[in-house]
């Protein structure tokens, strides 16, 4: 019995053809993925300054029987964030800041995230019983309407859209 010889075998164009766009298709996949993971995660990052910073206020409320409406005021009470005034508007790039300004006897406070949206919460009077007012929008840079600002955050309380609902 003979042995034959082994002949080298190549892939045929078609082959390798699909695999690259196996692998291109994966790659497109889990590009989307990750630009939506890095979105919600700065997201989640605005969303925590103020849940923490809703905690701090509580606190206030139950040891002082009222709120921290100044920057200043609140640094020295919770120094993790940089607080500007109600009609400084914030910027995407503005990572930490929070913008806080008085609401009659409640206070607003507003932080945005890389992604281009703001968050907010608006605390009402703490004898009034009302709940928490939360509210997001995307920042149009061109509309002024759209600043992401506690002075805004409180022109935008009577229509609020919850945190995680999409416009």
């Amino acid at each position: 019995m003979a042995i034959l010889p082994l002949r080298p075998r190549a892939f045929s164009v078609a082959e390798l053809t699909v695999t690259a766009l196996v692998v291109l298709l994966l790659s497109a996949i889990a590009t989307v993925t990750w630009f939506g993971m890095r979105d919600r995660g700065e997201d989640s990052l605005a969303q925590t300054a103020l849940n923490n910073l809703e905690i701090v206020q509580r606190f206030q409320v139950r040891d002082y029987g009222r709120y921290i409406t100044s920057p200043p005021a609140l640094s020295s009470v919770e120094p993790s964030y940089t607080y500007v005034g109600p009609d400084t508007p914030l910027q995407p790039d503005s990572e930490g800041v929070v913008s806080i300004g008085p609401d009659g006897a409640g206070v607003a406070m507003a932080a945005m995230s890389r992604s281009g949206m703001c968050y907010s919460i608006v605390l009402p009077h703490p004898d009034s019983g009302g709940d928490a007012v939360t509210n997001m929008w995307h920042v149009d840079e061109a509309d002024h309407n759209t600043a992401c600002n506690a002075a805004t955050a409180v022109q935008r309380k009577n229509s609020p859209t919850p945190w995680g609902v999409d416009r």
